[in-house]
């Protein structure tokens, strides 16, 4: 009893640090819909919850890439919703070892943004999200009922080198 007692507990105490710092949800900020100009735009903060452990993991050559679907809906009764405009939106961000920078991509940027602050690099690009949704002439049935959905994931794009070698 006492042999399986200390490998148990240092299991769970190296699992309770592993599963800690992984970031777990999004906190987004209040959506802003703007409509003028003849097209339908959407602004949304995001922020994540765990900096700290995206930071780590970016540190450990984990390549993470934010991802939202934004789909404008048409909603029907009996039918299923129709879609009227689907976006994706992907931003790839990774970490230099040799430059100690944390570069982020966004869509139509035809440079990374480069920054050695995290919490600044997210602040100035993930929370300050905007994108189209198409043309407002895109509704244009005047007594139905329009609909945005968002789909919102933060996930590895590549295993990092050091998980990728077969441990024997």
């Amino acid at each position: 009893m006492s042999r399986l007692v200390l490998p148990v507990l240092l299991l769970l105490f190296f699992c309770s640090f592993a599963h800690a710092a992984t970031p777990k949800y999004f906190a987004l900020g209040e959506p802003v819909l703007d409509m003028t100009g003849g097209d339908v735009a959407i602004q949304i903060p995001i922020s994540v919850d765990s900096v700290e452990g995206l930071r780590d993991m970016l540190k450990d050559g984990a390549i993470m890439e934010l991802s939202i679907t934004a789909k404008l809906l048409r909603v029907r009764g009996f039918l299923p919703n129709l879609t009227l405009s689907e976006q994706v939106f992907a931003s790839p961000l990774r970490h230099n070892p040799l430059t100690r920078e944390f570069s982020l991509t966004m869509p139509g940027a035809e440079q990374a943004i480069v920054d050695k602050n995290l919490t600044r690099l997210v602040a100035a690009t993930w929370q300050k999200l905007q994108f189209s949704l198409g043309p407002t002439s895109l509704m244009t049935e005047p007594d139905s009922e329009y609909r945005i959905v968002l789909d919102f994931s933060l996930r590895h794009t590549e295993v990092p080198p050091w998980l990728a070698k077969a441990f024997l």
